[in-house]
């Protein structure tokens, strides 16, 4: 199966789908797929107007950082306007408690988003035990699948656009405003906003198995079934932006 699609915001796109079925003996079927597919993105992903919120657990890269501090990092935090008086004031940057509390920020979309390209490769083999008396009434399904998505959209992270802004690409100092004085209980130089908004990541990826198990019998007038499905997450990851590192979320919350 192949489709071609052409989007108002992106343009033409193509799409396929392969599978396999074999069967060796009548219980036993053995089957695969490939396939690759495509997501355009969506009107909020797009056009959404900002909206604000208040992010929890930042860290400020530059707290701590002094006059006499020689790193990159340190240059340009010392550069970012309140910075300096902050230091003067301190003798090292420092944020109090309403500094870090008081970070807030905008959650807006981009028109310049691509689409996403996923690749995803399954296979596993269906047991239907017809020719077994005690259980022709279940059928067992086993499947490992394997996907990956190129240029997948997600919503930048703030802290990741904090880190690349003083230790990474400045490109996403943008997104950062920071107090020029005090004001209020808030210092000089803290953060005042950290904006973000949906990108072409480097991509996301996963891999795993799925185990199935289905009864179906007739019961008098009625039928009766059950299913009992499971998946074990082999691995899964993200790439906040082309060519960084894997971060990986197996094994953590939502994703046992």
């Amino acid at each position: 199966i192949a489709r071609t699609s052409d989007y108002s915001t992106i343009g033409k796109t193509n799409s396929w789908n392969a599978g396999l079925e074999w069967s060796p003996i009548s219980d036993v079927k053995v089957r695969a797929s490939r396939a690759t597919a495509v997501r355009a993105p969506n009107i909020g992903e797009l056009y959404s107007p900002g909206s604000q919120t208040f992010p929890t657990g930042i860290n400020d890269p530059c707290a701590g950082v002094t006059a006499s501090s020689t790193t990159a990092a340190a240059a340009r935090c010392r550069a970012d306007c309140g910075a300096a008086p902050n230091i003067a004031q301190n003798g090292s940057f420092t944020l109090t408690q309403a500094d870090r509390q008081g970070i807030s920020g905008f959650d807006s979309g981009n028109p310049a988003l691509s689409e996403e390209k996923a690749k995803s490769i399954t296979a596993g083999v269906v047991f239907t035990p017809r020719s077994i008396p005690a259980l022709r009434n279940f059928q067992f399904t086993a499947d490992n699948f394997r996907v990956k998505i190129d240029d997948a959209i997600v919503g930048v992270g703030r802290q990741f656009i904090l880190d690349q802004c003083y230790t990474g690409d400045s490109f996403y100092c943008r997104f950062v405003t920071r107090r020029a004085g005090a004001i209020g209980a808030n210092s000089a130089g803290s953060i005042e906003l950290v904006n973000s908004t949906s990108n072409n990541s480097g991509g996301v990826g996963t891999s795993g198995g799925d185990m199935t198990v289905s009864y179906a019998d007739r019961i008098g007038p009625g039928n009766f079934s059950m299913r009992l499905a499971y998946t074990h997450l082999i691995s899964g990851y993200t790439i906040p932006l082309p060519g960084a590192a894997r971060d990986s979320y197996a094994g953590e919350i939502g994703a046992p």
